[in-house]
């Protein structure tokens, strides 16, 4: 029996039976291009035209429905419905938790005296918004959730015993802590003091927060409340990655139980189990578990090639198990008036900055281009080492909302150890969120070699490509290239892929030993996590006195440059770090298949913030390979943010032009030297000093890369004596502006 039709994703199905007997859902539907929260009511052997249930402008997530006998982005909403009259008018939408703060996951229950309860959970303002190493006025997607919860009788609220009096407070490794959620937190978030603070070589480290995720609600028949959670306590790593653990507190009067461990319940972050009741104080949870609290090294031979013949084993599978919950009888919950709500906050509109990009078109050579800003380098619950990265649609709900992005590719090393489940999730999502011509979801992981050979990241534009295992990574003064590396190469362009490094100056980087230009057409020059790898002495870039993650000398993209290797520049986030690190696409169109030509071509900047960089040469634009008998020019135009302080123009790892315009509009022409050795050449704007300051000490009082790519352009082959002396064609390359 199809509900709908809309060739749009409808995902996230939720059902409950009415008075009547009959059976309401409700779904996340996409339409054209925005999430919306609508329904359908049975009537008979069919169902009603879709009802849209939510009245937001912006994207709706988590639909949750409960029916009685008698929902915006980071914000919880409900609306009722009348059982018996579908021509009724249903009641307006009220606001439940609707604040400055993050409010999502909800879940619904009509006790028998037909209260409503709601639960959710909660994270601080300002999430999925500046977090990383440079800067800290925003917090990280999974930075801490704590669970809330309300009561409503028609029009009145009530507010139940404090959630925070029982639940677990920041995750620790002592079982039995006496850590509370409900305790006050140690300091403010977000914080901007800790990217000031940093330690060198140490990304910032924010003040630990209680990890209490995904409530599920069940009410029994004698009126007993149960509640499902959620949570990283106590702290339990093994290769596999983070565990997390189903816990439930039941209401009994005036007070919530101590929580109840649930065995059997270990998984990912993202785990929702079913409840029933089927008699007075007694509940029954049903989930699975992978048996991830239990360490199986055997894990590692999914990412590492192997002689014999037989595929190696996933030690790690679903099953499901049941638990029962028996409680000695107790009073009927306790509830006390809620004091009134606070008004609804409206939702902050679209940057006018990211609106000026989506919105831009450059036509060159009788070709439209527009601006794609996105990234393909982040982690979830998925990657052994993404403990705080938060579930796999956290990172879609990011990418569509809190940053506006218009493509991501996500996500995770291996796609999770090249597990089949992990991996099939992924590339199941990345439909599920594809809407050409809005959003368009790439197919991506990060495949991880340390240095001399370095970690990358994969990404294609087609569904079904398994992750590739490795070969062992060569010594780090062995010459030549890397056996492991080229077999990477050949799967690329076997399955038509491309890959970028990222992080080369670090002990995740590489000595630039191998290069493909047709399958490495690019490099994650910044990341937002970590640092710029462009040259000594770069903003952002990382020194031997400070690296993140590492110090490798060999592993400066110039060098890479020096070499001749063509690579554009796009920036990316990696762990935790968001909202300050974008891969921009000049793309014929918004769908897959534009974007991957993009990328081949080089049509790629990075930045970090919401920079319009237009960078072309004649009629050719950055990135473009192309002869001129003429010595090559530059027609740079730059829109940023806030005013540059400074534009270099870089050539030969040399500032060949420095302007300081003090504006945020950039627009000037620069002509090369004519110069039959020069290697490379383009653009780097620099924000204003006011505008994500520079580390300290750095002479340069000017922001990190923002609207960078560049390559090895201007290229002229040796000159021979000729009978008559003519212009030869000088060879223009791959440039790219950065900032």
């Amino acid at each position: 029996l199809r509900l709908s039709t809309d060739p749009g994703a409808d995902i996230d199905p939720v059902a409950a039976t009415d008075s009547t007997g009959s059976v309401w859902v409700a779904w996340q539907g996409f339409r054209r291009g925005r999430g919306q929260i609508r329904a359908a009511r049975q009537q008979g052997a069919a169902f009603s035209a879709e009802i849209l249930v939510g009245a937001s402008v912006a994207n709706e997530w988590n639909p949750a429905i409960a029916t009685s006998y008698r929902n915006g982005s980071y914000d919880v909403y409900l609306r009722t419905f009348s059982a018996g009259d579908m021509a009724a008018k249903p009641a307006p939408e009220r606001a439940v938790a609707a604040t400055a703060r993050y409010e999502a996951y909800p879940s619904l229950a009509y006790d028998g005296s037909g209260r409503l309860w709601v639960a959710w959970e909660e994270s601080d303002e300002a999430w999925g918004k500046d977090f990383g190493a440079y800067e800290t006025t925003g917090i990280g997607l999974y930075q801490g959730r704590s669970i809330r919860a309300a009561v409503w009788q028609q029009d009145r609220a009530w507010q139940p015993p404090d959630l925070g009096a029982v639940l677990p407070g920041p995750p620790n490794r002592m079982v039995d802590s006496n850590a509370r959620q409900g305790a006050a937190p140690p300091a403010p978030q977000p914080d901007p003091e800790l990217a000031k603070k940093r330690p060198p070589s140490r990304t910032p480290q924010p003040p630990p927060r209680p990890m209490n995720s995904y409530p599920r609600l069940a009410a029994d028949r004698g009126g007993r409340i149960w509640l499902a959670y959620r949570t990283a306590q106590p702290i339990w790593w093994n290769v596999i990655g983070t565990v997390w653990f189903e816990n439930v507190v039941a209401l009994g009067g005036a007070a919530w139980s101590n929580p109840i461990f649930i065995p059997h319940s270990d998984n990912l972050l993202d785990n929702r189990p079913a409840l029933v009741s089927t008699a007075p104080d007694e509940i029954h949870v049903i989930g699975s578990s992978d048996g991830r609290q239990q360490s199986d090294a055997s894990l590692r031979d999914l990412v590492w090639a192997n002689s014999a013949s037989e595929t190696p084993k996933d030690p790690y599978n679903n099953d499901l198990y049941g638990s029962r919950i028996v409680l000695p009888p107790a009073e009927a919950p306790k509830l006390e008036a809620a004091a009134p709500s606070p008004a609804p906050q409206a939702g902050a509109p679209e940057s006018p900055h990211s609106r000026r990009l989506r919105e831009y078109r450059a036509r060159i050579g009788g070709v439209e281009y527009r601006i794609q800003r996105g990234e393909f380098h982040r982690h979830t619950e998925v990657s052994m080492d993404a403990g705080r990265d938060g579930s796999l649609r956290d990172a879609w709900r990011y990418a569509l909302d809190a940053a506006t992005m218009d493509w991501i590719g996500c996500c995770d090393h291996d796609n999770g150890f090249g597990r089949e489940y992990t991996w099939w999730i992924t590339q199941k999502l990345s439909d599920v969120f594809n809407s050409p011509g809005t959003f368009v979801s790439m197919f991506n992981y990060e495949r991880s070699v340390q240095y001399p050979e370095g970690h990358r990241n994969v990404i294609f534009a087609r569904r079904g490509v398994r992750t590739l295992p490795r070969l062992r990574r060569v010594a780090e003064g062995a010459p030549g290239g890397a056996p492991d590396t080229g077999m990477l190469y050949g799967y690329l362009r076997h399955f038509n892929g491309i890959v970028a490094s990222h992080t080369s100056g670090t002990n995740m980087g590489t000595d630039w030993r191998d290069n493909d230009p047709r399958a490495e057409p690019v490099v994650e020059i910044y990341q937002g996590d970590r640092q710029n790898y462009e040259m000594p002495e770069a903003p952002r870039s990382n020194s031997a006195a400070d690296s993140i993650g590492g110090w490798r000398e060999k592993g400066w993209v110039s060098l890479a440059l020096e070499k001749g290797y063509r690579l554009a520049f796009q920036a990316s986030s990696d762990h935790i770090s968001t909202h300050m690190s974008y891969c921009n696409l000049y793309a014929t169109a918004s769908t897959r298949e534009a974007l991957f030509e993009a990328f081949q071509k080089r049509h790629v900047y990075g930045a970090t913030d919401d920079i319009l960089a237009d960078v072309r040469s004649g009629s050719h634009m950055m990135g473009d390979e192309f002869e001129t008998r003429e010595a090559p020019r530059l027609e740079v135009k730059l829109v940023g943010t806030a005013p540059f302080a400074k534009v270099h123009v870089i050539k030969d790892n040399r500032y060949a032009y420095t302007t300081e315009p003090r504006s945020a509009a950039v627009d000037f022409t620069w002509r090369a030297a004519s110069s039959p050795t020069a290697k490379w050449s383009g653009p780097r704007p620099c924000g204003s000093p006011t505008r994500r300051p520079p580390p300290p000490g750095r002479g340069e009082a000017c922001a990190p890369p923002s609207g960078r790519s560049r390559s090895p352009p201007f290229r002229s082959p040796p000159r021979r004596p000729r009978p008559v002396a003519r212009p030869r064609p000088r060879r223009a390359t791959s440039f790219t502006s950065i900032s």
